[in-house]
C-alpha cells in the first residue's frame, strides 16, 4: 500500500507544459519522501528540462532530519530548474489544554 508515484507524476504533468511561449511553474507538494528507480529519476530530469518550468517542491527529504531514498536527486533536478525545495513542516502536536 501507499505506492507514492511522485517522480512519475511530475514527468506526466510536465509533458503537458511544453509551450515555449508560456513561462511555466510547477509546484510539487507531497507528504512522502521520493522513492523511485534511477530510470524514473532520469525521466524526471528530462521532463523538467524539456518543459523549461521552474519547479518548487514541499516534501520530506528537504533536510537531513527527513532523508529520502532519492531526495538528493529530486532536489538537484528542482534546483537545476531555478526552483527550491522546502522541507515538509512537521505536524504540530496539540495537547488537550490547547483545545
Amino acid at each position: 500500500l501507499g505506492d507514492e508515484r511522485l517522480v512519475e507524476s511530475v514527468v506526466e504533468a510536465l509533458h503537458a507544459a511544453t509551450d515555449p511561449a508560456v513561462p511555466n511553474v510547477a509546484l510539487i507538494v507531497t507528504d512522502e519522501p521520493p522513492r523511485s528507480r534511477e530510470a524514473a529519476i532520469e525521466s524526471m530530469a528530462k521532463a523538467v528540462q524539456a518543459s523549461r518550468a521552474r519547479c518548487y517542491a514541499i516534501m520530506p527529504g528537504g533536510d537531513a532530519s527527513q532523508p529520502g531514498v532519492c531526495a538528493d536527486a529530486v532536489t538537484a533536478i528542482i534546483e537545476g530548474s531555478g526552483g527550491v525545495v522546502f522541507p515538509m513542516p512537521r505536524p504540530l502536536s496539540l495537547s488537550r489544554a490547547d483545545m
